[in-house]
């Protein structure tokens, strides 16, 4: 076991099934072009806590939630600081959406080979609504989930 995996206790297979994870995500969100560019998407931005400590880096997710009937394409924004922000043109569509979080311990870096996990991905349902610049501070608490 080298230093990394006893810290985080992952090992390679689970270091590539979250960075595959990760592809496939990014891939869903920006890749697929099955929604029209013409839907109106909303900034979205906050707080982005774990137990009520800012978050030092990472990424978050929103897709609509479909199983609460909400569609359009989902969104994407970096955590810098225990602080996120959609793009412009990455925002959110608005109503129930699942929100994937994925903490940092640092910043990732191009050429670090595999980022430092604060913790496993979490997922939320939370409820936006449809309008722009909107503030949502998010916090994490870790929760053990099945896949």
């Amino acid at each position: 076991m080298t230093g990394s995996e006893k810290t985080t206790g992952m090992t390679g297979l689970h270091r590539a099934f979250i960075f595959f994870s990760l592809f496939l995500m990014l891939f869903n969100v920006i890749g697929c072009g099955q929604y029209d560019d013409s839907v109106k998407r909303y900034a979205v931005s906050g707080l982005l806590t774990y137990d009520g400590k800012p978050v030092p880096a990472g990424l978050v997710f929103f897709e609509p939630d479909s199983k609460k009937g909400n569609s359009g394409p989902g969104g994407v924004a970096e955590i810098l600081d225990g602080r996120y922000q959609t793009k412009p043109d990455k925002g959110i569509v608005g109503g129930p959406h699942t929100v994937r979080v994925i903490g940092y311990l640092k910043p990732h870096l191009p050429k670090q080979p595999e980022p430092d996990l604060m913790f496993p991905e979490q997922r939320l349902s939370i409820d936006f609504p449809s309008e722009d610049n909107v503030e949502k501070d998010i916090d994490v608490h870790f929760v053990n989930q099945k896949k």
